[in-house]
């Protein structure tokens, strides 16, 4: 608000920059009543699940549905590397596989000591002790995957995964690049 207010401020009328504050108050509040701003209305998840639907077929993909159960981010990624033929051990996923992909992924992070040193080092959210924590509690069954686990299914399997999802304004897509940290590259990557 207070940029909103000095903004304001500078493109007033010369007439209302006077040393009246009384003047300058009712001006600022007139101002004010007279910018009607629109308030935008938060779209149900509903209306962005059906925006996201009309948005990804215009770019050719669908929506597809996965159980929200806690295991949806394993379940999301077991469909997406099926569809590129990307199998675990030369094995094709199922959805019901999705605790066998969880531990291959918390196993990689486990193994991973740039990811661990990363978020030690530059979050000070983790010591030791919580890594450990985390992991132990990342490989049961319900809990949400979060961003480091999707950056251990990039390191697992040497890809860029892109999340999409619905801006604000509902006028198009957001898009958002998880790729393997350098350290744990095993091929280049334009």
């Amino acid at each position: 608000l207070e940029i909103w207010n000095r903004q304001m401020m500078i493109n007033a009328e010369p007439a209302i920059l006077t040393n009246d504050k009384e003047n300058l108050k009712e001006n600022l509040k007139e101002n004010i009543k007279n910018q009607n701003p629109i308030k935008k209305k938060r779209m149900t998840k509903e209306e962005e699940k059906v925006r996201m639907i009309e948005l990804l077929k215009d770019i050719g993909l669908e929506l597809v549905d996965v159980d929200g159960d806690g295991n949806c981010q394993f379940r999301a990624l077991i469909d997406q590397l099926n569809y590129k033929n990307m199998w675990l051990n030369n094995r094709k996923l199922k959805q019901k596989d999705h605790m066998i992909l969880r531990h291959e992924i918390v196993d990689t992070l486990r193994k991973s000591e740039s990811i661990k040193r990363r978020l030690i080092q530059e979050t000070m959210l983790f010591d030791d002790n919580t890594w450990n924590k985390y992991l132990e509690n990342m490989s049961r069954e319900f809990v949400w995957g979060d961003a480091i686990t999707l950056i251990g299914a990039c390191i697992k399997f040497q890809i860029n995964i892109t999340l999409l999802s619905v801006l604000d304004d509902s006028s198009g897509l957001n898009t958002h690049v998880v790729e393997p940290p350098i350290e744990d590259r095993t091929r280049d990557y334009i």
